[in-house]
C-alpha cells in the first residue's frame, strides 16, 4: 500500500481573472481614498451632520472595502508546496474544490505587479503549450516566485521588485493582526466614547444615569451607540492619516532603500501606535481644557 504524501500548507491567497482583479482594485482604492476626502471636508468645514457622516462612511469606505474583501474570497485558494511543484486549490464560492499543480520547469513568465492593489501579488503564465495564466494576490510572493521561478527583469544583483520587498516588510514588521485591529478600533475607542458620554450625561440630563431614570433604558443604551459609531469614524479617519503615511514611506524604501525596507516598516509601525493612542487623548484633552 502507498505511502500517504504529505502536503505542506504555505499561505493563504486568491486567484483572480484580470477583469475581477481590476474590479477589487478598484473598490479597495475607493474605500481608501473615500476617507481621506470626508476627512478633508470636514477640516476644510463642510457642514457635515452626523447622520451624513455615518452615510458617507457606509456608502463610500465600508461597503467598497466589504465588496473587495467578498471578492477575494470568493477567488480565495490554499497554497501547498510539493517537491518544486505550487498546488492551488481553490476553497472560494468560485469554483470550489478545483485544484490546480504549477509545475518550476513549465512556468514560462512570472511579474510582481507594479502596483499592489488590492494587496502584493504576482502573475505568472505558464508554457505556450497550456497558455494558462494567473493573476495571484498573496502575502508572500517571494516564497511563491521562489517555488516556481525568480521574477521577470531580476536584476543581476538579485535584488527583488519593489512591490516583493514592499510585501515582505510588511509581513515581517507590520501589525496587521486580528488582535490588534480589535483592540485599535473596539476596545479602545471605548475610552473616549465613555468620556464623551458621561459629559453629555451630566450637561444634559444632570447626572450619568439621570436620561436613563427620566426615559428608561433603551434611549440611554441608544445615545451610547449614537456617541460610540461617531466616535469610531473620527478614529477610523484619524488613523488612515497615520497609515497611508506608513504605506507611503514603506513603498519609498522598497524603491530606493531595499536593505532597510524592513526597518522603515518597523519604525513606521512604531511611529503610527505612538501618534494613534497617544494623540486620542491629546486630542481629547485639548479639546475639553
Amino acid at each position: 500500500m502507498p505511502e500517504p504524501v504529505h502536503e505542506e500548507t504555505v499561505l493563504h491567497a486568491s486567484v483572480y481573472p484580470i477583469a475581477w482583479r481590476l474590479i477589487a482594485a478598484v473598490f479597495y482604492a475607493v474605500s481608501r481614498a473615500s476617507l481621506f476626502v470626508i476627512m478633508a471636508m470636514i477640516l476644510i468645514g463642510f457642514a457635515i451632520s452626523p447622520p451624513l457622516l455615518v452615510r458617507l462612511i457606509l456608502a463610500f469606505s465600508l461597503l467598497p472595502g466589504l465588496t473587495a474583501a467578498l471578492i477575494r474570497f470568493a477567488f480565495s485558494v490554499d497554497v501547498y508546496i510539493r517537491e518544486g511543484m505550487l498546488i492551488l486549490h481553490r476553497r472560494g464560492i468560485y469554483r470550489r474544490g478545483l485544484k490546480v499543480e504549477v509545475d518550476r520547469g513549465k512556468t514560462e513568465r512570472i511579474a510582481p505587479w507594479r502596483i499592489p492593489l488590492p494587496g502584493p501579488g504576482i502573475s505568472f503564465r505558464l508554457s505556450s503549450s497550456d497558455r494558462r495564466g494567473y493573476t495571484l494576490q498573496t502575502s508572500n510572493p517571494e516564497e511563491i516566485m521562489h517555488v516556481i521561478g525568480a521574477e521577470e527583469g531580476t536584476p543581476a544583483d538579485g535584488t527583488p521588485h519593489p512591490s516583493v520587498v514592499y510585501a515582505q516588510a510588511k509581513r515581517i514588521a507590520g501589525f496587521s493582526r486580528w488582535h490588534h485591529i480589535f483592540f485599535k478600533f473596539g476596545i479602545f475607542p471605548l475610552l473616549p466614547t465613555i468620556i464623551l458620554f458621561r459629559l453629555h450625561q451630566y450637561v444634559a440630563h444632570g447626572g450619568m444615569f439621570g436620561q436613563y431614570y427620566l426615559y428608561g433604558l433603551k434611549p440611554y443604551l441608544s445615545t451610547f451607540a449614537y456617541y460610540w459609531i461617531i466616535v469610531l469614524i473620527y478614529l477610523v479617519l484619524y488613523a488612515s492619516l497615520w497609515r497611508a503615511l506608513t504605506e507611503g514611506a514603506s513603498l519609498l524604501a522598497a524603491y530606493y532603500a531595499p536593505s532597510r525596507a524592513v526597518m522603515v516598516r518597523r519604525w513606521s509601525e512604531r511611529g503610527t501606535m505612538l501618534l494613534y493612542y497617544g494623540g486620542v487623548p491629546l486630542l481629547m484633552a485639548m479639546r475639553l481644557l
